[in-house]
């Protein structure tokens, strides 16, 4: 049943130009009629079962959701069936069709040329059919059989059945204009403003969520907004779905984007506490960085080889007072009348640590006189003043020195100028 030939084969097999019943074929035609008999079946047969082959599948493939051509379906039927008239016909007048003193002969690729178009144009309910039969086959003398053929059917099924494409639509529910009434009709006499709904649920642009939630909650069952400019002007700029709506908002407000959002403020929180504690330990160092300020003034401090001289003069020279109360301030020569200060702490103990008995201590603007713990500092100012005016270690005979006496020691101690070698005198202290 020509099932092993396309569609192009099998539309060239049917409009073949020679009849497939004839007793003598010859190795052309032979080629031909092999798609369309075996040994237990003739060509009758064939076309029956292709046509009802055809007209199965071809309802099948119309119906599914995949895409597939009606109108080639529908052209092979009819094509078959023209073919199957024209090859009965010639079965019953082999000799063709007597009229008057000339016969003329039957041909089957005729027939099946004018029921292609004939079935086709009444499938689809056009005219157009005609045209494109006259193309395909490229015969201009079958024009008449056609035409009246083509208009006879389209007629016909136009009374009975929708087109082909009607019914698709119709089956399955698809959105179509209805046919136009008769301008006799009121129907031109009503106006959109007559029948239009006028409270439409629209969302415009900068639309707050407020807005855009009740709008959505209040209208549960319309599937579709439209979208306008603003609700001032209501120009339309289209229309957007109810789903694509709830996306964006869950896209925006959703526990995605809250759980983003909540991860970004604690990225910023924890950045802005190690920036805080960089701050916090930059200024901490900067304070231990810094010098702490002296309760002591700094004054000038005069040369230091005059002031030594001026001591051990005044030393030697001034006797011992004592109408002098210790209490109150003592006049010095480079310091004046100042009260005596202590830096050191009040306490039993005096620290001998890095001192040498070769030197003597000086007195400079920086020495500190203190009144505390004064047996110590008598003992000491005696030793330093005892080191400094023995003799050497190889004196003089001739030469004596008055020694003072332990009572007229001042109170300051001091030391000469130059140093010299000199043996020291053991002396025995008691601490009390």
């Amino acid at each position: 049943m020509a099932g092993d030939l396309n569609t192009h084969d099998q539309v060239s097999g049917l409009f073949s130009n020679f009849t497939w019943t004839k007793d003598y074929i010859t190795v052309e035609e032979q080629d031909v009629l092999r798609h369309w008999k075996t040994k237990n079946t003739d060509v009758l047969f064939s076309l029956c079962g292709f046509m009802l082959y055809t007209f199965v599948f071809s309802i099948v493939s119309s119906t599914i959701p995949v895409p597939s051509g009606s109108f080639i379906p529908v052209f092979k039927i009819g094509a078959a069936f023209g073919r199957l008239v024209g090859e009965l016909l010639h079965l019953s007048f082999p000799q063709g069709v007597r009229y008057g003193k000339i016969n003329t002969p039957i041909i089957p690729g005729g027939y099946a040329t004018v029921g292609a178009a004939a079935y086709s144009g009444a499938v689809t309910h056009t005219i157009s059919v005609s045209v494109i039969v006259f193309e395909m086959t490229g015969q201009i003398t079958h024009i008449i059989p056609i035409m009246i053929a083509v208009l006879i059917a389209n007629a016909i099924a136009a009374l009975l059945q929708p087109s082909l494409y009607d019914s698709i639509i119709l089956i399955k529910k698809l959105p179509y204009l209805p046919d136009l009434l008769p301008s006799s009709s009121g129907m031109y006499n009503v106006y959109v403003e007559d029948f239009m709904v006028r409270d439409i649920k629209y969302i415009w642009n900068n639309m707050s969520y407020h807005d855009l939630k009740k709008v959505l909650k209040e209208n549960r069952r319309l599937r579709v907004f439209p979208l306008v400019e603003n609700p001032d002007n209501m120009i339309l700029l289209g229309s957007i779905q109810r789903i694509e709506l709830i996306k964006v908002i869950e896209r925006h407000i959703g526990r995605e984007r809250r759980l983003q959002v909540v991860a970004r403020w604690q990225k910023e929180a924890q950045e802005r506490a190690k920036e805080e504690e960089r701050k916090r330990k930059e200024t901490e160092l900067q304070e231990q960085r810094q010098r702490r300020p002296s309760r002591f003034e700094v004054v000038p401090a005069p040369d230091i080889l005059k002031l030594k001289q001026h001591s051990n003069n005044d030393l030697l020279s001034v006797p011992p007072r004592d109408d002098v109360d210790e209490s109150e301030p003592c006049y010095h020569p480079v310091f004046g009348s100042q009260p005596k200060k202590s830096i050191l702490k009040k306490t039993n103990s005096f620290n001998l640590r890095n001192f040498s008995p070769l030197l003597t201590p000086t007195v400079t603007p920086y020495t500190t006189v203190t009144g505390a713990e004064s047996r110590i500092r008598l003992a000491f100012e005696a030793i330093f003043h005892k080191s400094a005016t023995l003799q050497d270690v190889d004196p003089d005979p001739e030469v004596g020195i008055e020694m003072p006496s332990r009572d007229s020691l001042p109170p300051t101690p001091t030391s000469p100028g130059p140093y010299k070698k000199v043996q020291l005198v053991c002396l025995k202290i008691n601490f009390f």
